[in-house]
């Protein structure tokens, strides 16, 4: 086996700091990208991050299905348990969601509204199993359903955000419309 030259190891050792030095970049951008497109409370994506998974997914057959939630009663729950407490019972809920490789779940306007993107088939049975995951918490959650007819997403979500909001002016909370 031949020595290197001092040309050739000084030529080794700054391709090698180039490629560490690249890789730390990277692994920056993935860390800027996570904190971007993860809820660091839930562990669930974030608005960017639905977006993306959108981006992906809204083309390919079969067409996603929306189901967009929001927790009942946040300001009553918060008042009554503590907001860690509450936090607690919304990352058990969360984490059951998660768990399913069927769909994927991110938080959309605020803290207590959440967007799933799912195929039609799940939606029913992601529905009604976050409702029982809720009332197992003695929460709950006002859902509705939409099929996905837009390459929009804020479109597909509006009529889903719309219908939970007429549920809950009409008194009917915990259902799913």
């Amino acid at each position: 086996m031949a020595l290197l030259s001092p040309v050739e190891i000084s030529v080794t050792i700054a391709t090698a700091t180039v490629n560490l030095a690249l890789l730390i970049k990277w692994q920056q951008a993935e860390t800027r990208i996570q904190q971007l497109t993860v809820c660091p409370s839930y562990g669930c994506l974030t608005r960017q991050g639905v977006d993306i998974e959108w981006k992906r997914r809204h083309d390919r057959p079969p067409k996603p299905s929306i189901v967009f939630f929001d927790i009942d009663g946040m300001k009553e729950a918060n008042a009554k348990w503590g907001y860690a407490e509450v936090d607690r019972r919304i990352s058990s809920v969360v984490s059951q969601i998660r768990s399913s490789e069927l769909v994927t779940l991110g938080r959309y306007f605020s803290g207590d509204e959440f967007v799933i993107i799912c195929s039609k088939s799940e939606a029913y049975v992601t529905a009604n199993r976050i409702c029982k995951a809720f009332a197992d918490q003695s929460m709950s959650a006002t859902f509705a359903i939409a099929p996905c007819v837009s390459a929009s997403l804020e479109e597909c979500v509006r009529p889903a955000a719309d219908a939970v909001q007429l549920a809950k002016l009409q008194g009917r909370r915990g259902t799913i419309n």
